[in-house]
C-alpha cells in the first residue's frame, strides 16, 4: 500500500563547510532512502536546512571578523552547494533563520507555555570570563558527577545518559578556549519534561524495535528527567513571543529547541512554495502517513525523549490537563550512527492557521539497513516488506544530474536535474 513519507533529516549546523562524514551521515542514508520509497511509489516529503542559530555560529563568526547573520549566509550557501552538488533529491533545504520558521516555533511555544509545560525558573548560567558571553551547556565540558565520565557535556553525559546543567560538572572548562567558566544566577523559560514523563515512559516501554543503546539513552533521561531550559542569554536567535521578553535584547529561544522544530516549519514551507499550503498536513495528520528521522548518535535523545515531549506538551497530553493520551506504535531503529524516529504525529491543540485534527498519533516503523552491515547476518535491505541486497550499486557518479539509480536490479531515473528544492540563501 502506498502512502505519505516524511523524510526528515538533520540540520547541518552552519558554522563551517561539510565534510565526508556528514555525507555518509545523514546525507546518502536519508537521500538513498527517499529514492526507494519513491520507488515503491511512495509520496515522499523530503526536508531539511541549515541550522544557524546559537553560540557556536556567533563564535565562528567572531572568528572571522563577521555579524552571526554574515556567518551564517557564508555557510548556508556553502553547505547548499555542496549538497546540491552531491545530487541529493531534498524537496526543500531551507534554514532556520527564515521568517516562516520562526513564526512556527513561537506558535509552538506558545501552545507549550499555554498549556502549562513551559515554566519560568533561575539556574546558574555559564559566562566566559574573557569575553562576557553567555556559554551554551554543550559548550562546556568536564567529569559527569555521577559515572565519572570525564568528557561530559553541559547538558548530558554521553556515557550513561544522564542530563545535566553545567553547574553540575567537577573542573568545567570552557570547549573554546579553555578556561573556567564563571557561573551566575539568570531566569530563563524551561520546558517542563517531568509533566510528559509517565506519557512517555509507557510509549518507550512499548518499543520493540530501537537499538539498546537508543533505549539506555532514553530511560537514563526519563530516569532523573527534569525541565530543561529552552532559552539562553543571547541576541541570536528566535525572539521569545511573550510581552517582557520579545523585545528583550539577551533572552532568545536557544538553538536545541527550535532546531527539532524545523521538520515541521520546513514541511510548511515547501506546501506554501509548491502552490498547496495546506500540502504539508498529508505528511504530519494523516493516519496512514509514515515519518522517519535521519540524526547522528548524539542527538538520540532529542529526537526519542524530546522532541515527542514537545508534540504531547503542546497538545496538552501530559499530565498538566490529566489526558492518558500517549504517542502509540511506530518505532525508532538505529543503523550504525544513525536513527529515525517514526511516526508522531501534529498535535490537535497547535493552532497554525488552522485547528488540526486532535491526537498524537504514530504508525508502525518501517526497519531497513543501509550498507554492507546489516544488523543481523544474512538480512538485506528492507522496507515495507520489501527484501533487496544489502549492497547499494550506484557507481561512481551518483546524484549527478541525470544519473539513474541503482538498487538490486531496479532503477530510478532522477526525476529533475539538478538538486530539487535547495533553498540557498533566501530571507
Amino acid at each position: 500500500m502506498c502512502s505519505d513519507v516524511l523524510a526528515a533529516v538533520a540540520w547541518p549546523y552552519a558554522n563551517g563547510p561539510r565534510h565526508i562524514g556528514h555525507v555518509s551521515g545523514f546525507g546518502v542514508p536519508s537521500d538513498v532512502f527517499a529514492r526507494y520509497m519513491r520507488m515503491a511509489g511512495h509520496n515522499v516529503l523530503m526536508v531539511s536546512g541549515s541550522d544557524e542559530h546559537g553560540t557556536a555560529i556567533q563564535v565562528k563568526a567572531d572568528s572571522e571578523g563577521l555579524t552571526a547573520r554574515e556567518c551564517a549566509d557564508k555557510y548556508h550557501r556553502v553547505i547548499a552547494s555542496d549538497l546540491q552538488g552531491l545530487g541529493l533529491s531534498y524537496d526543500l533545504y531551507t534554514r532556520t533563520t527564515t521568517p516562516n520558521h520562526y513564526r512556527v516555533v513561537q506558535e509552538v511555544f506558545t501552545a507549550l507555555y499555554d498549556n502549562g509545560y513551559i515554566i519560568a525558573q533561575t539556574q546558574m548560567g555559564a559566562i566566559s570570563p574573557s569575553t562576557g558571553r553567555t556559554l551554551p551547556d554543550r559548550f562546556i565540558e568536564g567529569t559527569c558527577p555521577i559515572c565519572d565520565y570525564p568528557e561530559a557535556r553541559g547538558d548530558q553525559c554521553d556515557n550513561c545518559g544522564n542530563q545535566l546543567d553545567p553547574a553540575d560538572l567537577i573542573n568545567p572548562v570552557s570547549r573554546i578556549n579553555g578556561e573556567t567558566p564563571r557561573f551566575v544566577e539568570t531566569e530563563h523559560f524551561f520546558l517542563d519534561l517531568p509533566k510528559v514523563a509517565e506519557q512517555l515512559t509507557t510509549w518507550l516501554d512499548s518499543r520493540e524495535e530501537w537499538r539498546p543503546n537508543v533505549l539506555k539513552f532514553s530511560h537514563n533521561l526519563l530516569e532523573k528527567i527534569r525541565p530543561r531550559a529552552i532559552t539562553r542569554d543571547l541576541d541570536w536567535g528566535v525572539p521569545v513571543p511573550l510581552e517582557g521578553w520579545v523585545d528583550a535584547p539577551m533572552k532568545r529561544i536557544y538553538v536545541w529547541f527550535d532546531a527539532v522544530i524545523g521538520y515541521l516549519s520546513a514541511s510548511i514551507e515547501w506546501a506554501r512554495r509548491s502552490g498547496d499550503p495546506d500540502g504539508w498536513r498529508r505528511f504530519w495528520n494523516e493516519e496512514t502517513a509514515q515519518s522517519f528521522y535521519f540524526m547522528g548518535k548524539d542527538n538520540i535523545v532529542f529526537h526519542s525523549v524530546i522532541w515527542p515531549g514537545i508534540l504531547l506538551g503542546a497538545n496538552g497530553q501530559g499530565a498538566v490537563l490529566g489526558s492518558a493520551a500517549t504517542p502509540h506504535g511506530g518505532g525508532f531503529v538505529g543503523v550504525h550512527d544513525h536513527a529515525w524516529l517514526e511516526g508522531l504525529k501534529l498535535p490537535g491543540s497547535l493552532h497554525l492557521r488552522r485547528r488540526l485534527p486532535e491526537g498524537v498519533r504514530t504508525r508502525r516503523a518501517q526497519v531497513f539497513h543501509c550498507g554492507g552491515r546489516p544488523r543481523e547476518p544474512g538480512h538485506g535491505l528492507h522496507v515495507g516488506g520489501v527484501r533487496a541486497s544489502g549492497e547499494l550499486r550506484t557507481g561512481q557518479r551518483m546524484g549527478q544530474p541525470g544519473q539513474p539509480l541503482h538498487l538490486h536490479g531496479l532503477q530510478e531515473q532522477r526525476r529533475d536535474p539538478g538538486c530539487r528544492g535547495i533553498e540557498r540563501c533566501g530571507p
